[in-house]
């Protein structure tokens, strides 16, 4: 379905992730699943004479139908990156196609791992928001992100709080963290960190959001112990 998403708030994370929340222009939002993501149009703007489509997770809970909210990652010299940074601004409007994406949560018994870098919490905040409203908690979450350095997590206490309503497990890794980060926590890549914790998974599902190298070195990893391959769900976007 394609609508119309006008800008309603944009709040700076760190020095290269936003946080946008949309709004449709008109109606509501139209129904998706929790870990799908849409298709943005980035307008027209000096320096970039055409229009183009992006992709994006979306980190809102289907059950919120005035808002879409996104997570945007600043990726120099980038069209998109650069429309966000510079052009964006409250009240822009964005035509947006969705939804669209295999990796949404399952109806399942089996517990669950989750992994994921950078800007690939959208989807995975996503799933665990609307288990939290769906009082979704007797599935186990074990929960891996990683980062480079300690200031690169974004919403921590979002996290935390969805903790408190879920069995979840977190564990953030700093693969770069320097002395001054006086960092004592994980350090690895995420599929290291699973890897590390588990010796067998051939009972969880597990949900993956990064890059294609990341999201290929994961599925590998999680392969080798033994989740089969159908229970295994990510969009490389």
């Amino acid at each position: 379905m394609e609508k119309n998403l006008r800008v309603k708030k944009i709040n700076r994370l760190n020095e290269n992730i936003q946080y946008a929340v949309l709004e449709p222009k008109d109606g509501k939002i139209a129904p998706f699943k929790p870990g799908q993501y849409l298709k943005l149009e980035i307008p027209e703007y000096e320096g970039n004479p055409e229009s183009v489509i992006r992709e994006y997770s979306i980190a809102s809970s289907p059950n919120n139908k005035d808002e879409l909210h996104l997570i945007l990652e600043y990726i120099e010299g980038g069209i998109a990156s650069n429309y966000f940074k510079h052009h964006m601004k409250r009240g822009s409007t964005l035509k947006a196609l969705y939804p669209y994406g295999d990796a949404y949560l399952r109806k399942s018994d089996r517990d669950i791992i989750m992994a994921s870098i950078g800007s690939g919490i959208a989807p995975l905040l996503s799933i665990l928001t609307f288990m939290k409203e769906e009082k979704m908690n007797s599935r186990k979450i074990y929960f891996f992100h990683s980062a480079y350095r300690p200031k690169d997590f974004i919403l921590i206490d979002e996290f935390k709080s969805l903790k408190r309503h879920l069995s979840l497990n977190l564990f953030f890794s700093a693969n770069e963290a320097q002395p001054e980060d006086n960092w004592q926590g994980l350090t690895g890549f995420v599929q290291e960190e699973i890897k590390n914790h588990f010796d067998d998974l051939s009972n969880y599902d597990a949900y993956i959001c990064g890059s294609p190298d990341m999201v290929n070195d994961t599925e590998k990893v999680l392969k080798e112990l033994m989740i089969p391959e159908n229970k295994i769900y990510y969009d490389k976007v």
